[in-house]
């Protein structure tokens, strides 16, 4: 078949599986696929199942169809849909027949839970917490009881009670510092609690009435039953300071008297809690705020006999390997899996779990007692983002790599993976992808830093070519041996591209992502500028043709790149951090991220967030800049990219501002990603190659 450059709507193409769950006998397999419609602009996720070496669609139709979890017997599986209008749990009989929906009054923000017994089902909603005579601060007027009810009502009842007749008051009275989020928006007065709901053997005739088990000012997440079911735990803070705080502790629940007992008290985070088969123990990830919001995220133990218990009954079993838990390498077309990253052993005595390492993730295994990990599956060129485990010791991955997006792999116990999905085989095989490499170089204080490549599609050895720099977000994130497509666009299209991982990348270590704290645009930008250097010393990259780009974090560093230096011929800021000063109080998470990251607060240390801001230097750009963003985003606020581009066009200088409506930090609707991929392709074609 002939190979052609990729087009910016050729990611729509792409099928992307996860969610993939063994049944309890261990014979079946679960997954969902995800796919994007260009007609309905929006994405679609299809379940199926694996038995005997046979494909089986389960559902079909403009649904998304996700979540997948089996019932304790196998017989059934219930999964979150939203099909009728808001999401809802469903239930499906695996040997046959129609799903049917578990109706309740509130939508279900959670994976279904069955409890071991396969009665019932825990799930996480939002529901409205003052009681009748709560006012939202001394001195409000009454009316405002009503006001925030209504619009939690309008929260609770989901999309489907909508119409354009909504008279719900827009006012918004703010006391809480978190009172938003990316992603979600205003959240108002409602919080997350724990319900549990009976499964009937029949489709009910109406909704079934949730009972509900957390209550207070207070979210709850995450629930999870004890194999005997009489407990459940879920991740929460109950403390006064709560607003201030980042942090959560583990909450155990008795599901027959809804009363709640506090097990561990945190100093960091605590997500995603398990127990242990033997009902001893339950694992969770989380970190300690060692080193504040640049802790490296661990898998933790706690024993469950003897609590409430203090921090340091909690044991970290991955501290000696000083790795990050879960996947965490950067991909655009990745099926987003709510799985846990980690699962118990049957014996109770270990757990596999997913890392990373050097950009690319793995699965590991540690005793719970600690020690040394086993690295049980990966390879440095691929990365494995998902898994799930039988009773016998068999694996299911999602896995990837820089030129394949993730399927599904079967791994037989002391075995080798084996592709059990090929979704995109057929696409990939017409498309002239660019040929992946890595390689090392000194960065500053001569510090080892990883740098991947994508060389252009049919490229020539001893060719120099037009390269554009990729620098990712977080600072913490970390790019690696992932599929993407914005970087495979440039590569199919003649443009080598670099990405490279620079202090304060996740997966070197809790000292090489500590190193960016309080010096944004230090040494992380030596880094990344010695990355660009060793490439052009290969004689791939031309040093009179190079473009520049990031997003959020990798948005802050291009716009400082183009005030710092002229070497670059083009360059495309998004969600950008322009201005430190104005970031710390705009975004949600300003207020505890920006005095963490940028060492101080405005009112106190306005020179030391300014110093380092691209709007400090803006006069000195002489790069032709696009600024993309989206206009919801919270956490990094369009602001940021008003601020830029009004500068930078007050004084003449070559600039365009390219806002989506509807988005927030990312950008999500299909026809938005296509815009993007076709302007960012056009933009560094024109620059880099006319």
């Amino acid at each position: 078949m002939q190979k052609r450059p990729l087009q910016p709507a050729d990611f729509l193409a792409l099928k992307l599986p996860g969610e993939a769950q063994f049944s309890p006998d261990g014979q079946s397999i679960v997954y969902a696929v995800q796919e994007l419609s260009k007609e309905k602009d929006q994405a679609f996720i299809s379940l199926w199942l694996y038995r005997n070496g046979e494909t089986i669609r389960l559902t079909s139709g403009k649904h998304r169809d996700r979540q997948p979890r089996w019932s304790p017997d196998g017989r059934r599986l219930a999964f979150l849909s939203d099909r009728s209008g808001k999401s809802q749990m469903w239930i499906m009989e695996v040997g046959g027949g129609e799903p049917w929906p578990l109706t309740t009054k509130l939508p279900v923000e959670s994976a279904p839970r069955w409890s071991p017994d396969g009665r019932q089902i825990a799930f996480c909603a939002k529901v409205f917490v003052p009681s009748d005579d709560w006012l939202p601060y001394p001195g409000a007027p009454t009316s405002d009881r009503q006001r925030a009810l209504a619009q939690a009502e309008k929260v609770i009842k989901g999309k489907d009670e909508k119409n354009g007749d909504d008279k719900t008051p827009d006012v918004k009275v703010i006391t809480r510092l978190r009172h938003r989020l990316d992603g979600v928006g205003f959240f108002g007065d409602c919080r997350s609690q724990v319900f549990v709901v009976e499964v009937p053997d029949s489709p009910p005739d109406e909704a079934v009435e949730p009972r509900q088990l957390t209550r207070g000012d207070h979210d709850h997440s995450d629930p999870a039953w004890s194999p005997d079911g009489r407990w459940l735990v879920c991740s929460s803070n109950h403390s006064p300071e709560a607003d201030w705080e980042s942090k959560s502790d583990l909450w155990l629940i008795e599901a027959a008297t809804a009363e709640v007992h506090l097990l561990l008290t945190n100093r960091g985070y605590a997500s995603g809690p398990t127990w242990s088969p033997d009902g001893h123990y339950i694992a969770y990830g989380g970190d300690d705020r060692s080193h504040g919001g640049s802790t490296t995220p661990g898998l933790w133990v706690v024993p469950v006999e003897g609590y409430p218990h203090q921090p340091d009954a909690a044991r970290c079993l991955t501290r000696e390997m000083d790795r990050p838990l879960g996947c965490g390498i950067t991909s655009d077309v990745r099926y987003a899996t709510s799985t846990s990253p980690y699962a118990w052993t049957p014996d109770s005595r270990s757990l596999y779990f997913i890392y990373g390492d050097h950009g690319a993730a793995y699965l590991g295994r540690v005793g719970v007692s600690g020690g040394m990990v086993e690295r049980v599956a990966g390879d440095p060129m691929a990365t494995i983002s998902a898994f799930d485990l039988t009773a016998s010791g068999d694996l299911v991955l999602q896995m990837g790599d820089m030129v394949t997006p993730d399927e599904l792999y079967l791994m037989p116990a002391g075995g080798a993976p084996e592709r059990l999905t090929h979704c995109n085989d057929q696409t990939l095989a017409s498309w002239a992808l660019g040929r992946p490499g890595r390689f090392t170089y000194a960065g500053a204080d001569g510090w080892e830093i990883d740098a991947f490549v994508l060389y252009p599609a049919g490229y020539q050895p001893g060719t120099r070519v037009p390269t554009v720099l990729f620098i990712h977000g977080g600072p913490h994130g970390v790019y690696g041996t992932s599929f993407m497509f914005q970087s495979q666009i440039m590569a199919s299209n003649g443009l080598a591209v670099i990405y490279t991982n620079p202090r304060g990348s996740q997966s070197y270590g809790q000292e090489f992502a500590y190193a960016v704290v309080g010096d944004w645009g230090g040494k992380d930008f030596e880094d990344i500028m010695r990355g660009v250097d060793a490439f052009i010393e290969k004689g791939v990259a031309d040093p009179g043709r190079l473009g520049v780009t990031g997003w959020s974090y990798g948005g802050y560093m291009t716009s400082w790149t183009v005030t710092q230096t002229d070497r670059f011929k083009a360059a495309i800021a998004g969600a950008i951090v322009y201005n430190r000063h104005n970031f710390w109080g705009t975004s949600d998470i300003g207020h505890f991220f920006g005095e963490h990251h940028f060492g101080g607060n405005p009112w106190q240390d306005a020179e030391k967030l300014l110093s380092r801001s691209a709007v400090k230097y803006v006069d000195r750009v002489k790069t032709p800049v696009m600024i993309v963003h989206g206009e919801n985003d919270l956490r990094c606020p369009i602001e940021q990219a008003d601020q830029f581009f009004y500068a930078l066009r007050k004084m003449k200088k070559e600039a365009v501002y390219i806002r989506y409506p509807g988005e927030f930090h990312g950008i999500n609707k299909p026809s938005h990603r296509e815009d993007r991929y076709g302007r960012y392709l056009s933009w560094f074609q024109h620059y880099l190659t006319n």
